[in-house]
């Protein structure tokens, strides 16, 4: 008969380690969202890094140039804006934030339309009234038009993936919670 002895007492020792930083994964998901904002504010930089429309999986696509019309003011022609449509005024960029517990990283915002910017879809018709008892001001055929309400067509609205990951933020997720459990 053989008789093997294994001394697993630095395993133990090891698994023990590991098993109580499982227990506060808060600093790893922190790192891993602050990352994850990092490559969404990258999207909106390169104008669009994506796969497909739907997918949330990064690539090399870019978002389609938006046809914007000429703005105006005191009815003259000022000239074509300037950015991309997600990033024109810069609102929905800012508001991006992250997001972290002991189980969990990711991203989020509180602006009413950034989801259907992203994904894309369809807006009913509706009306749009002035603020306050203020007039709406907008230009057409190059003259400053003032009204207290308009109604809106709808409409359809491409989409522009920009909360999309890439493949090196899945391999700095798993290289954060691998350093994590084992430093």
């Amino acid at each position: 008969m053989i008789e093997c002895k294994v001394d697993d007492s630095k395993a133990r020792v090891l698994i023990q380690g590991i098993e109580g930083k499982a227990k506060n994964m808060a600093p790893a998901m922190r790192k891993i969202a602050t990352e994850l904002a990092n490559s969404v504010q990258k999207n909106f930089d390169d104008g669009g890094r994506y796969s497909a429309p739907g997918s949330i999986m990064g690539g090399s696509k870019r978002w389609a140039d938006a046809k914007r019309p000429p703005t105006y003011a005191g009815g003259k022609l000022k000239g074509k804006e300037k950015g991309t449509t997600l990033d024109r005024s810069g609102h929905l960029r800012r508001s991006i934030h992250e997001v972290s517990d002991g189980t969990s990283a990711g991203l989020e915002t509180s602006m009413v339309y950034a989801r259907i910017q992203n994904n894309g879809g369809t807006t009913k018709p509706h009306e749009i009234k002035a603020r306050n008892g203020r007039a709406l001001a907008f230009g057409m055929e190059g003259k400053q038009v003032l009204v207290r309400k308009v109604k809106h067509p709808g409409s359809k609205i491409a989409a522009k993936p920009y909360m999309v990951i890439q493949e090196e933020d899945l391999d700095y997720a798993k290289q954060t919670i691998a350093d994590h459990l084992t430093k």
